[in-house]
């Protein structure tokens, strides 16, 4: 920070003037900086100076003399002393005021803000009863906070509508020691007139001069500035993302192909703005795979939740999960029951009617539909702080990667970046795509029924991956190539004593395998049957003793 009579003088040495010439005593205040951004003369520099600074400049004795506005009157002059203007006039004080409609209705002040990294601000002010008039937008490349450039344009504004009354008059001689800059009284009767002259010359032994009225109380405006918060320019740590990569059953009839589901998860701490999905098929060279500019609401389990009903809404059974980022939403029974609230819970997909906020971002999720989508194997296996991911449609909070067959099995490393993070700074995690999405629900519905001499017909009913909805007439659309079952016996040791295929939903195991098997024909058998994908091979199982 300099003061501004240095500043000043500074820059008139660089245009070639002696220190004693230029007087720059009245000047005070100081100037924070300065932005010259191109090449620019140094009249064009201190005019910037001038204009802020409310300056006048004019040379006397051979002396660039620069002072402030707003000074005392250094005479006071009776209208009977003015001498006409011209030669043939009797005119000897002229008066032309500007119109509204030619004055600012406000002035908005562009500078380099030093609360705001020297960025580029702005501060207006705007007359009160706003009349017809223009915005004048003056660009001051000065460095200030946002306190002096409102002054600023408050003086400016004011200045403007107190100089709209411009003045033109002679003096006789005895005047002869005013100049530019000075102010003046001009007395008529009752009415003073306060004028800057703002020019002065001779004409034929008379002085000629021109000037504003006046009021120093506009170079003193204030008003409490416009937003002139400092941003916070700490460069915020960037945060890790959380990636979920979901080999899980398909959730629309769009997706059965051989990929798997992703989503992301802005971290607890940290800036994030979006994460991109690379993947490597050796660990080391990775390819962008996919952008996810959405943050998935996903947490953790920090209850168990035990085994429940699958056939109708489980309201004994409630879990806990904390969230590392999102909200939770309770839900009427029928949008659930149309899809509402789901998630993946451990293995399981679950979803609720209501979400009780026990704590921050902690919920109590009850009212569940357990083991969706075919994943009623895994309601048995809930654990504290397995996973927990909310699921919503594809293109949202969630984007599928749409693999060919021929990645099924094969390992692969995938790194979740977060945007601006450096790809080498993110671990890598190995991911397998076993076609969960294409492997057949297990069946339903297990029967057996004996005739006389033992034999055992067992029927179940198949399920469908997709296509699913029951319309009347007719039953839903086989989802695979081909109808195939595996059935499997098991003994008492659990262990696989006999293995059979069929193309329909029955299969007749005879007294006579029963006795091979056993042998002697069984009280209670215990079966599985697997639905059979040409693509991926057994399903879930069905197991029933019967």
């Amino acid at each position: 920070m300099a003061s501004l009579a240095n500043v000043v003088l500074d820059l008139c040495k660089r245009a070639g003037l002696p220190p004693e010439a230029v007087d720059v005593s009245a000047l005070t205040g100081t100037c924070d900086g300065l932005v010259i951004s191109n090449v620019a003369s140094v009249r064009s520099t201190l005019e910037h100076l001038v204009r802020a600074n409310f300056l006048d400049v004019i040379e006397t004795g051979g002396v660039i003399v620069f002072r402030p506005r707003g000074s005392a009157p250094v005479a006071t002059i009776s209208v009977d002393e003015l001498v006409p203007i011209g030669d043939q006039g009797i005119e000897t004080l002229a008066l032309v005021r500007r119109q509204e409609s030619e004055l600012s209705k406000a002035i908005n002040v562009v500078f380099i803000n030093k609360n705001a990294s020297y960025e580029q601000g702005s501060q207006a002010a705007r007359r009160q009863i706003a009349p017809e008039g223009e915005v004048s937008n003056i660009t001051i490349p000065l460095v200030m906070d946002g306190a002096r450039a409102k002054q600023i344009a408050e003086a400016m504004l004011a200045a403007e509508w107190a100089e709209r009354t411009q003045f033109r008059f002679v003096l006789p001689t005895r005047h002869a020691r005013l100049q530019p800059g000075d102010v003046i009284d001009l007395v008529d009767g009752d009415v003073i007139y306060r004028v800057r002259l703002y020019r002065t010359g001779w004409d034929d032994g008379r002085l000629a001069c021109e000037g504003y009225a006046t009021d120093a109380t506009v170079y003193t405006q204030s008003a409490p500035p416009g937003d002139d918060t400092r941003p916070d320019d700490t460069v915020p740590e960037i945060g890790a993302t959380l990636l979920h990569l979901l080999d899980i059953p398909i959730l629309s009839d769009r997706d059965d192909d051989a990929g798997f589901y992703v989503a992301v998860t802005r971290p607890a701490t940290g800036a994030w703005n979006g994460a991109v999905l690379y993947r490597s098929s050796n660990g080391t060279d990775y390819g962008t795979l996919l952008t996810l500019p959405v943050s998935a609401a996903a947490g953790i389990a920090e209850t168990a939740l035990p085994a429940g009903p699958t056939e109708f809404f489980d309201r004994g059974n409630a879990v806990d999960v904390v969230l590392t980022d999102g909200v939770l939403l309770s839900a009427p029974e029928a949008d659930v029951l149309n899809g509402a609230n789901g998630a993946l819970l451990g293995e399981e997909i679950i979803q609720w009617t209501t979400a009780t906020l026990i704590g921050t971002k902690r919920y109590r999720l009850s009212g569940l539909l357990r083991g969706r989508l075919g994943t009623e194997y895994a309601i048995y296996d809930h654990s504290v702080g397995e996973r927990f991911v909310v699921l919503q449609p594809v293109g949202t909070t969630l984007e599928r990667v749409r693999d060919p067959v021929d990645l099924l099995g094969a390992p692969r490393w995938y790194k979740g970046v977060t945007i601006g993070e450096k790809i080498s700074d993110v671990d890598a995690v190995t991911f397998i795509n076993v076609g969960r999405g294409l492997r057949p629900y297990a069946p339903c519905h297990l029967r057996g029924q004996r005739d006389a001499d033992g034999t055992l017909e067992l029927r179940w009913i198949r399920r469908a991956r997709f296509g699913g909805l029951w319309r009347d007439g007719g039953d839903v659309p086989y989802a695979e190539a081909i109808e195939r079952y595996d059935i499997e016996v098991i003994d008492v040791d659990g262990a696989v004593v006999r293995t059979a295929t069929t193309s329909a939903p029955t299969w007749t195991y005879s007294a006579a395998d029963q006795i091979a098997d056993f042998g002697l024909t069984p009280v209670t058998i215990t079966v599985r049957v697997f639905q059979i994908s040409a693509v991926v091979g057994r399903g879930a199982p069905l197991e029933g003793t019967l």
